[in-house]
């Protein structure tokens, strides 16, 4: 068995749902090729106002306000960030630590959201992704096509904090993928 991870789930947390949101935090995590679930999180909260001019809405800031007050100051309201510039390097850091970048598939929520707007960050600050296009992958397809992956028992951590949306996401993908390997084996694909 490899020691780098072939999965990676990703979720940020953001000012916007467009492409170009201000992107508040960074969550990561890794799954083996047995989907469990790797040490070493990643998690970062950015600074935001050093990236303007990305997107910022209006609407999404109104259900920021409604979260609960421990995934505000995770995020958008941490007291300790990182510019953006670095902490993209130290994800970066992390990612080729704990995978191989030819090869890993980054999972993220939604075809045009996690992946999409870490991208184009990383084009924000002249920078590359640590992981090839063709590998970027999609939570919300995989969960209609299996959703009694969706239950994964109760959600661990505080939703909202990237890290552990992450984490309850790596669950739910290793749920699917576990069903989508016995759908496969028994012939019914």
């Amino acid at each position: 068995m490899s020691t780098k991870a072939p999965y990676i789930v990703l979720d940020l947390e953001s000012r916007s749902t467009k492409p170009n949101a201000i992107v508040a935090s960074i969550g990561a995590v890794a799954l083996d090729a047995d989907l469990q679930l790797l040490p070493g999180e990643f998690h970062i909260p950015m600074a935001q106002h050093l990236q303007f001019p990305r997107h910022e809405d209006p609407e999404t800031m109104r259900w920021w306000a409604e979260q609960c007050p421990e995934a505000r100051y995770a995020s958008v309201m941490a007291a300790q960030t990182e510019l953006p510039a670095q902490a993209l390097r130290d994800f970066t850091a992390w990612v080729k630590g704990v995978a191989d970048i030819e090869t890993v598939r980054v999972w993220g929520n939604g075809s045009v959201f996690d992946n999409v707007i870490l991208r184009s960050l990383y084009d924000f600050v002249d920078q590359i992704p640590p992981w090839h296009w063709r590998n970027d992958r999609d939570m919300r397809t995989i969960l209609e096509l299996h959703s009694a992956a969706k239950d994964v028992g109760a959600f661990v951590g505080v939703k909202h904090i990237a890290v552990d949306d992450a984490r309850h996401e790596a669950k739910q993908l290793a749920k699917a993928l576990t069903l989508h390997q016995n759908l496969l084996a028994a012939g019914g694909l």
